[in-house]
């Protein structure tokens, strides 16, 4: 017995009916959103032209449902491989708005820590400022206030100064430093040198 005899028991109108409906489901609810009535209807009339036996179409079915089966688990696979490669890229993202904030944190910190150390150096200069403005005034006899007096007081109290600054371990105050001479300039009111020619 062949698909011909079987169809001819069932009616052409009860087969005509059962493949409407079978292909307005396979296109309406295929996987495959490419698949077109009018190719189905196609493929149906060029597969009954060969009026199959049904131990065969038994087999190709049961391979067809296999192989249906395999394609839909690599196309879960391929959607988990999706998912994964979306979560790298999420991860990816995330690591490198991570990254961003940590140097805008540390650009943040390095401006932070260089005002602080900014105002740790004018602290150790004012420190080293006023020791130095103290030996001056205390020193007895006093020296001139004038630019005579003023290179004697730091040829004979710079040494002093830079030793304070070392054992208040800052670097402020060195022995090529021309601080204490604009210091005591300030402190005494000296006019400034001039210039210009005669």
């Amino acid at each position: 017995m062949k698909m011909d005899d079987i169809r001819s028991d069932l009616g052409d109108e009860f087969i005509e009916k059962i493949t409407e409906e079978f292909i307005e489901n396979m296109t309406r609810t295929t996987m495959l959103p490419s698949m077109k009535a009018e190719h189905l209807r196609a493929k149906i009339k060029e597969v009954r032209g060969k009026n199959h036996d049904p131990i065969f179409l038994e087999l190709t079915l049961s391979c067809s449902e296999l192989f249906i089966g395999t394609l839909k688990d690599y196309i879960k696979k391929l959607e988990n491989i999706i998912d994964i490669d979306e979560n790298i890229q999420d991860l990816w993202d995330a690591e490198v708005s991570l990254q961003d904030k940590m140097l805008d944190y540390l650009k943040g910190k390095s401006k932070e820590n260089a005002k602080k150390g900014g105002q740790a150096k004018a602290i150790k200069t004012e420190k080293c400022r006023n020791e130095f403005l103290r030996l001056v005034d205390e020193r007895k006899p006093p020296f001139d206030k004038s630019k005579v007096g003023l290179a004697e007081a730091v040829l004979e109290l710079k040494p002093l100064i830079v030793k304070y600054a070392k054992e208040n371990q800052s670097s402020v105050i060195t022995a090529s430093t021309n601080l204490p001479v604009k210091w005591l300039n300030q402190h005494w009111n000296l006019p400034k040198r001039s210039y210009k020619k005669t």
